[in-house]
């Protein structure tokens, strides 16, 4: 059985992952290595042909400027790649943050600077120690800042975000659900898609804590109340959309 990883967000749900193994750690190291090799394999061939017919002074000076790509690799990939350099997208992993909101940049900042230690200290070896001694898929640079690495349960998908496809005849029962915030109605689809034992535990608490937020009602279960909150909600800012469309 998987290790697994219990996040509790700010609203009091518990959310479960499955933590990264040390083996799609290590492949995703060595798949985003092989590109850093590839690229400075074809840079070095470019200021070559620069420095035999043009200034070497500044080829130097361009050399030093598109090393950066490589030195800031991670931190650039994880930023604006939601997580994901391209070698946790291949392994199917990424990074999260231990509080179950979205990874600030400081932490992603961290993260790469504990580089150093856990990765160019003994040959990574420090990392793998540090993952395998934990129970919550951490290396120095994740317990410094606050995160660690799961695997997805498949390949990115519309599911996996607040987006929900809705009739155009569909009759909204909770109005009030437009208070919510996407990543509110995305946390609600990793409720409803939680396979772990306390799964309907979670539901229920899921359900509590939105009927609180929106200031309702729920008619029906917890599980019901919350699939229409997503399409109450969908539905909506649908519609919100498509009238600001027209008064352009």
């Amino acid at each position: 059985m998987p290790d697994l990883l219990r996040i509790r967000t700010a609203q009091n749900v518990e959310i479960t992952y499955e933590i990264a193994s040390i083996g799609s750690r290590i492949g995703a190291y060595f798949i985003d290595w092989l590109l850093k090799i590839a690229y400075i394999c074809v840079m070095s061939l470019i200021m070559s042909a620069l420095a035999i017919y043009g200034d070497s002074t500044l080829a130097v000076s361009v050399w030093m400027v598109l090393l950066i790509p490589v030195v800031f690799y991670s931190l650039i990939c994880e930023k604006f790649n939601e997580g994901q350099t391209p070698g946790k997208q291949a392994v199917n992993i990424k990074v999260v943050s231990m509080t179950g909101d979205p990874v600030s940049t400081g932490m992603y900042l961290l993260r790469w600077l504990f580089r150093i230690v856990d990765f160019h200290l003994i040959s990574g070896i420090v990392a793998i120690i540090a993952i395998a001694a934990g129970n919550k898929g951490q290396r120095i640079g994740d317990m410094v800042a606050d995160t660690s690495v799961i695997r997805l349960r498949g390949k990115y998908q519309i599911r996996d975000t607040a987006y929900a496809k809705v009739d155009v005849n569909y009759q909204v029962k909770y109005p009030s659900a437009t208070q919510l915030e996407a990543k509110d109605i995305s946390l609600i689809k990793e409720v409803l898609n939680d396979k772990s034992d306390n799964r309907f535990e979670l539901i229920k608490m899921a359900a509590e804590k939105i009927e609180g937020l929106i200031q309702v009602q729920r008619e029906g279960s917890s599980e019901t109340f919350l699939r229409t909150i997503i399409k109450d909600y969908n539905h909506q800012i649908a519609v919100a959309l498509d009238a600001e469309e027209d008064s352009i």
